[in-house]
């Protein structure tokens, strides 16, 4: 009943959809960890699926990140730059959120 339609705007290049993936898990995790860190706060045990979930995406990060560092460098007219400004803006906010800890 109530589809909704998207017109294609060509393809979507390789690289935005490992973007995508990338932070929609890096945010995921972010998620995860601090619903995890909560409950270890608590003194509580968190649930085996959180814990699972914590590392599926960790890994879904890695990997992804691997992938898009193929694709550039097979891309010989691509700078890596922007995977290198990528992981410095992953690594900032990992240390920023670390950060929090102590309150």
């Amino acid at each position: 009943m109530g589809r909704v339609k998207r017109k294609a705007k060509g393809p979507v290049p390789d690289e935005q959809i490992l973007d995508m993936f990338i932070q929609a898990y890096y945010d995921l995790g972010l998620m995860t960890y601090g619903f995890v860190k909560e409950i270890l706060v608590g003194r509580g045990v968190p649930p085996r699926g959180l814990i699972d979930l914590l590392g599926i995406t960790s890994s879904e990060v890695r990997q992804n990140i691997k992938q898009k560092l193929e694709l550039m460098s097979n891309k010989k007219d691509q700078d890596p730059t922007e995977l290198h400004e990528l992981l410095k803006a992953l690594r900032d906010s990992m240390e920023i959120s670390s950060g929090n800890d102590d309150q």
